[in-house]
């Protein structure tokens, strides 16, 4: 692996990696994209038209600090009175995550799951962001669908918590 020293690392470096094993589209910096972005595909849902899109950007630096986003916002409503319920639930999966994890911005009722790195001023090691993106990926679809009934009031906190530790072979915590 070639290593540019003194050059701050950037998701062009990985496109072509990600791109052999997602569908993925490259946003270059504009005046609607702050940050050079790639949209990957991680997967299919009912409407074929929506597939569920992980955002990979590098985030504005200050001090030389480098910092890769994986961001994927899902598509979960969440009901007034499950939000509570939920920041629980997303409390006690991600306690058990490899990758944190899942978030929700109360204001919006956005549920997503967002993990950073810190990136050394290197090229960025695609194998190592393509095994966050399976990890990511994998976590989102045996869970997100636990999160969803929660969100949703189809299940109970207990019954959500039970479903998320068989899922993942969680223990109870």
């Amino acid at each position: 692996m070639e290593i540019f020293k003194n050059k701050a690392p950037s998701v062009v470096q990985i496109i072509q990696a990600v791109g052999e094993e997602f569908s993925v589209r490259y946003l270059p910096n504009s005046d609607e994209v702050s940050e050079k972005q790639l949209l990957v595909e991680i997967s299919q849902s009912a409407d074929e038209h929506n597939p569920l899109t992980m955002e990979i950007m590098m985030l504005p630096d200050d001090d030389d600090i480098y910092l890769l986003q994986l961001f994927a916002g899902l598509p979960y409503e969440v009901l007034k009175e499950q939000i509570s319920e939920v920041c629980r639930l997303i409390v006690s999966i991600n306690a058990q995550l490899p990758l944190i994890g899942f978030g929700m911005l109360e204001e919006s009722s956005l549920i997503f799951f967002r993990c950073v790195v810190p990136c050394p001023l290197v090229e960025l090691n695609a194998d190592s962001i393509l095994n966050s993106i399976y990890v990511i990926q994998h976590s989102i679809q045996v869970l997100g669908p636990v999160v969803s009934k929660l969100a949703n009031g189809t299940c109970s906190f207990e019954e959500a918590i039970r479903s998320a530790s068989v899922s993942m072979n969680f223990k109870n915590t």
